[in-house]
């Protein structure tokens, strides 16, 4: 049987060359920086110290797709039960628009950063935005239309029985 304090374990193994050799040995300085990696040595202070402007962007721009995400998340189409109406029309005529309002604040930050990338005045962020919003507008317009002329329809569809009814009575 062996001795417990001599048989080598998986710790071991796996830390090797992470501790000094000895129990009470000592690295130097630059010994024990060069055996660190190079993302966990030290690097000298400069007079800036402060991240680049382009993580500083791309980091709000990382927010604002996350923050696309959690909106995406809460918005749902309604569920469809039984026959589809007008009603049913207008109410997801209603989740495109709050959907295509959304997907557009994050687009106009993504055109933003982009104009912000670019050489001066290569990007109109304002006609963007305005593109956008018509774009947007005319989808919920021709859904709202659609729906119209789905209530005119059913309207036409229950008045028939009545309007066949009235001229079976007045052929009498």
């Amino acid at each position: 049987m062996a001795e417990i304090g001599t048989t080598p374990n998986r710790i071991t193994f796996a830390s090797a060359g992470a501790l000094p050799p000895k129990a009470g040995a000592r690295l130097s300085a630059g010994a024990q920086a060069s055996a660190r990696p190079e993302w966990l040595r030290p690097r000298p202070v400069t007079e800036t110290t402060s991240p680049p402007p382009q993580l500083c962007r791309q980091s709000d721009l990382q927010l604002a797709r996350f923050d696309l995400m959690m909106k995406l998340l809460g918005l749902k189409p309604n569920r469809i039960v039984g026959n589809f109406d007008a009603t049913d029309l207008r109410e997801r005529a209603e989740y495109v628009d709050e959907l295509l309002a959304t997907v557009g604040e994050f687009v106009n930050a993504v055109v933003a950063d982009t104009a912000y990338e670019a050489p001066c005045g290569a990007i109109e962020t304002d006609y963007v935005a305005k593109l956008l919003r018509n774009t947007a507008s005319h989808v919920v317009a021709h859904i709202g239309r659609r729906a119209d002329a789905m209530e005119d329809e059913e309207r036409e569809e229950r008045a028939k029985p009545y309007a066949l009814v009235m001229a079976m009575e007045t052929a009498r």
